[in-house]
């Protein structure tokens, strides 16, 4: 097809370069008065032009319409099918492998979360427990330690409270029992 092709468009400049020389040629004659052979030269030439271009036209659409057919037999190929169905599948895989991470993610998140919340809500019943019993030794000793030590460990008592700090009130019931 490449040897048909590159004959066909040496054939067309040729003729559009035969037809370029006759115009030429036809200007010439024209000049020197000889309308007859110049109108003759005029129809050759107009004629050659005409052939030239629409060998190329032809040509350009044949190798186009050659190109669309061969991308089509390729699209619609055994071959490019299953390249694009083992390419959909592996998207999809991949998709889904992200669903899953995202939903472990998320199952992950709230474990924690809940977690959490139930830790606060155990710290919380501690620290009330703690400090119930705290305040009923404190209670105890308060006639055998001075007011300004019941009163700064009062002080301390509320702080641990608010702050719910555990480990700070059994450091502080541990001194308590010291008293006792």
């Amino acid at each position: 097809m490449t040897f048909i092709s590159s004959l066909i468009i040496r054939l067309a400049f040729y003729l559009l370069a035969t037809a370029i020389v006759i115009f030429i040629i036809m200007t010439g004659f024209y000049r020197s008065n000889w309308l007859g052979l110049s109108n003759v030269l005029l129809l050759v030439g107009t004629e050659t032009l005409l052939v030239g271009s629409a060998m190329l036209l032809m040509l350009g659409f044949s190798v186009l319409l050659k190109t669309v057919f061969q991308q089509l037999y390729g699209y619609f190929s055994s071959y490019a099918s299953a390249e694009r169905h083992l390419c959909s599948r592996v998207l999809k895989r991949e998709n889904f492998l992200k669903y899953l991470a995202g939903k472990k993610q998320q199952r992950l998140y709230f474990t924690e979360f809940k977690r959490k919340r139930l830790l606060r809500a155990n710290n919380l019943k501690h620290t009330q427990q703690l400090s119930k019993t705290i305040r009923r030794d404190l209670k105890r000793i308060s006639n055998s330690i001075s007011k300004q030590t019941y009163q700064h460990l009062q002080k301390e008592l509320k702080a641990y409270i608010r702050d719910y700090d555990v480990d700070s009130l059994l450091k502080l019931q541990q001194h308590i029992i010291e008293f006792m």
